[in-house]
């Protein structure tokens, strides 16, 4: 399965203007973090790239926003979605960076936001935090809509990837995989953190984020009260605020329960709360202080987790249930995967890591390890380059749409224009028009096919006979290319795709590693030229610009576009 591939773009000085859409920091929700996170990391990648953010908002001028949001949009009001596409048509920015996750837009599983892509007219790469692998009908129809307005999308693990391909019929080659960025931190041992906070002396356990039921946090507290006799030392942090939403619709009710569990077993002094929302710093110095980070969720389908992304990029020990997104990330000795809603396995995990020093350290060390690529430096310039593909595919999608706009305009004025003189004199015109047009020869690529052997097209014949004296040309198999693929998009002709395959095959042959092609080509398959003319290098651009946005086979495409994205990196 050939996914979407960007870092074979180079990441050059010119600056780039993203338009961001999510919700946004001051507001309380994983999204916004996240949000903030990548336009930091894109405007630290180069000082000179521009950023406007449109901010989901739950609350009209409930927030004060930094100078970066230029226009918020009320999660409810339709209209909102309509001033933000004319907002981004209006701006300067080149390419729209969509943060999709169901529940910050309005409408019917978040309908809303499609109103917006409908109207854009600027690329956009979308972000999925949310790929249910069980989806309704509906959620699963309005995902495959954000995706087809989408230039591309990008997941945070590889098994999403699957998920869209076998559950949401979505082309592999449109999807792109980076990983969920954390903060860069220096690896050393927790001892020093925890004087800084007078932890001396404790064996720290933590879990942050907003808390929920989802969470299953009665799960780890109940593990808590299994492991104390033996270590007697544990401190478990529970770090964060009950989410907003759930204040809403149930108050504090959760943590009350959690806090009378704690008092009813006994262990109130290995139990604390920190009940507030934590700036990044005092998290990351909650963390470096973590022995064993505990993930107790019990959601199996969540894709995304930036608790267990920072706890890795932190390099700690990490106990999870075994929801997808901990599968893949703790993976390969990164961490400890439990069952859901199981305390007794929990606190059997936990035992076995303290009582093995060796295994705790194994479990640091390639966690570690693991998120040195998932550093926000590294992230933020892959999707750099991922902005500055769809923006440069955009750019050549419409000069392709203009030439053929422009070709079927004159074609039709070549057939239909007349003389206004009279009636009768259209009358005549018509008439001579149609006994044209009804005598042109049905159109055939026999001559084509026959002109082609295993390498390419042949440059010439003798009459109906192919002249192999006069060998192959790039220009030849590029104009050949682009007229099968028209060929097959009107008529799904099976046969067509093996000729289309060798045209793109010599295509690929003909480049050379500095960014030029080769044209002539002798029939001993040795090159009769140093380098071709910036015609037919034009040429070969046009002809794989074309095969991949006709979308006609999923291998062929992303043949083409590793091609031009080959090209664009020595461009």
């Amino acid at each position: 399965m050939g996914i979407g591939v960007f870092n074979t773009i180079k990441l050059s000085k010119s600056r780039i203007s993203v338009g961001f859409i999510g919700t946004y920091i001051p507001r309380k929700c994983g999204i916004a973090t996240f949000t903030k996170d990548t336009v930091d990391s894109v405007l630290k990648a180069n000082p000179l790239n521009m950023v406007e953010v449109a901010a989901l908002t739950d609350k009209v001028a409930a927030y004060n926003y930094p100078e970066e949001v230029k226009i918020q949009i009320e999660q409810n009001n339709l209209d909102a979605y309509f001033n933000a596409a004319d907002f981004f048509n209006k701006s300067e920015v080149s390419v729209i960076s969509l943060q999709h996750e169901f529940g910050i837009f309005g409408g019917k599983d978040g309908e809303y936001i499609l109103t917006l892509l409908k109207k854009l007219k600027k690329p956009v790469i979308t972000t999925l935090h949310t790929v249910l692998a069980n989806p309704t009908d509906h959620r699963k129809k309005v995902l495959q809509e954000i995706i087809k307005y989408s230039h591309g999308v990008v997941v945070l693990i590889s098994h999403a990837v699957k998920i869209l391909v076998d559950v949401y019929k979505i082309p592999a080659h449109k999807i792109f995989v980076i990983p969920h960025g954390v903060p860069e931190v220096h690896f050393f041992d927790s001892a020093r953190i925890k004087k800084l906070l007078k932890l001396e002396g404790k064996t720290v356990f933590s879990t942050f984020g907003l808390i929920s039921r989802q969470k299953g946090l009665e799960y780890a507290v109940s593990a808590i009260a299994k492991t104390v006799k033996e270590h007697p030392n544990i401190l478990y942090l529970i770090l964060g605020q009950t989410h907003p939403a759930v204040i809403d619709f149930e108050g504090e009710s959760y943590r009350e329960s959690l806090e009378t569990q704690v008092k009813n077993l006994g262990i109130e002094k290995n139990v604390v709360f920190i009940n507030k929302y934590l700036t990044i710093d005092e998290l990351l110095r909650y963390l470096l202080a973590t022995d064993i980070y505990v993930v107790p969720y019990l959601g199996k389908e969540q894709i995304a987790s930036g608790t267990v992304a920072y706890a890795v990029g932190c390099g700690k020990a990490v106990v999870s249930t075994s929801f997808i997104y901990a599968e893949e990330v703790l993976s390969q000795n990164r961490g400890i995967l439990i069952p859901f809603k199981d305390a007794d396995a929990l606190a059997l995990s936990i035992n076995r890591i303290l009582s093995e020093p060796k295994l705790k350290q194994t479990l640091e060390e390639n966690a570690y390890k693991y998120g040195r690529k998932m550093i926000w430096a590294n992230i933020g310039k892959d999707y750099i380059r991922l902005f500055k593909r769809a923006n440069l595919w955009m750019r050549w999608k419409n000069r392709i749409k203009f030439l053929e706009k422009l070709a079927f305009r004159r074609i039709k004025r070549t057939i239909t224009e007349v003389p206004i003189s009279s009636a009768e004199a259209v009358i005549k015109e018509v008439k001579r028009t149609q006994l044209l047009l009804s005598g042109y020869p049905q159109l055939t690529f026999e001559h084509l096919y026959r002109l082609t052997d295993d390498t390419s097209l042949l440059r010439f014949a003798v009459y109906s006979v192919p002249n192999k004296k006069a060998g192959y040309s790039l220009d030849d198999a590029a104009r050949a290319l682009i007229a099968l693929v028209k060929k097959y998009r009107l008529r799904k002709n099976e046969s067509a795709l093996e000729f289309i395959r060798k045209y793109l095959s010599f295509i690929q042959y003909t480049y050379k590693e500095d960014g030029t092609f080769h044209n002539f080509m002798n029939y001993d398959r040795s090159w009769a030229d140093e380098v071709g003319s910036e015609d037919c290098f034009g040429r070969a651009i046009w002809a794989c610009g074309f095969t991949y946005f006709t979308d006609i086979d999923t291998e062929i495409c992303i043949t083409a576009k590793q091609l031009i994205e080959h090209i664009i990196d020595n461009f």
